[in-house]
């Protein structure tokens, strides 16, 4: 029996982006933002920026962000969903928000006036300094002067929502944000949308996250050239990353990974029939499809996480500069 989920999981990297971070939703990252910073007042347009940023130099680390935005007085938002508990991630978060900080700075005649920088870490774990303490999951923090105990600096903030402490029956949603925090939590679990959830915003929210989960395969093809065996397509790892079993037909090394981790299957470009009878083939057996799409998911997480391969690029540098 299929236990196919009807809406895609917002903390997969493919899940979070296709309902936050791509251009046609972005009302959806404004309504949020809006109900989580409250003191910024009402969002009314975001831009989308590079979500790779580099360094001053070659021999710098780059920053690679989740999304990465800013509005219209030209306030910059990092928003990062982190499923997987890191270590020092307070630190990454740190050090991600100098680079919309150096970014502002001006040559020539400038008197260092900075806009808002925002760092928000939406979390699948509990920081282990306040696991003892449940009621307390949406952390925001600023620079504070130690002996007034006043903000000393309200222009630098970072926001991390511990996604496990919130436990909220849909009875007991009361805010816009209470709404939004039930349904990055529990959104995949669903089987129909709950009776709070119909409204202009959540009517998108869900049918984007029922629309981009009803595949049970993605198909990455190229035309049947030699030199595109050496292509790296983004759908490739997109597939990966929302676990989908995935049709490649490109004899390179598409193929051996797919038939390598058992996470989807090679068909001959030059057969078109090929494809239709395995996808007939398929149609029926959804054990095997669940099989593949777990495995592609795993793939994903232990090989092409971004913190992984960031580190890998760093030591191939630092080995290169050695």
């Amino acid at each position: 029996m299929s236990t196919k989920e009807k809406y895609i999981d917002p903390f997969t990297d493919y899940g979070f982006k296709k309902l936050f971070g791509s251009e046609v939703n972005k009302d959806l990252l404004i309504d949020f933002l809006s109900q989580l910073i409250k003191e910024q007042g009402k969002i009314t347009e975001l831009t989308f920026l590079p979500t790779e940023q580099l360094g001053p130099t070659s021999y710098h680390r780059l920053g690679i962000f989740d999304i990465y935005c800013k509005n219209e007085q030209g306030e910059r938002f990092i928003v990062e969903m982190q499923q997987v508990k890191k270590n020092y991630f307070r630190d990454r978060t740190l050090f991600y928000s100098t680079f919309p900080i150096q970014e502002q700075a001006l040559t020539g005649d400038w008197d260092f006036k900075l806009e808002a920088v925002y760092t928000i870490g939406i979390l699948d774990f509990v920081f282990d300094e306040d696991k003892k303490d449940d009621n307390y999951m949406h952390h925001e923090v600023k620079l504070m002067d130690t002996t007034t105990k006043e903000v000393f600096y309200d222009k630098l903030t970072f926001i991390y929502l511990e996604k496990p402490k919130f436990k909220k029956s849909e009875a007991e949603l009361e805010t816009q944000f209470d709404k939004w925090l039930y349904v990055i939590k529990n959104l995949p679990k669903f089987e129909s949308r709950p009776e709070k959830f119909h409204d202009k915003i959540f009517d998108k929210l869900f049918e984007t996250a029922e629309l981009v989960n009803c595949s049970d395969m993605s198909i990455v093809t190229f035309a049947n050239i030699s030199i595109l065996a050496t292509n790296s397509p983004n759908k490739f790892f997109d597939s990966l990353s929302a676990g989908k079993p995935i049709i490649v037909n490109s004899k390179g090394w598409t193929k051996d990974i797919v038939e390598q981790y058992n996470c989807g299957i090679y068909v001959n470009p030059t057969n078109p029939n090929e494809l239709v009878e395995k996808l007939i083939h398929f149609k029926t057996r959804r054990l095997i499809l669940e099989e593949m799409g777990i495995n592609a998911r795993k793939l994903a997480e232990s090989t092409y996480d971004k913190s992984i391969l960031c580190k890998k690029f760093a030591d191939t540098i630092d080995s290169l500069h050695h």
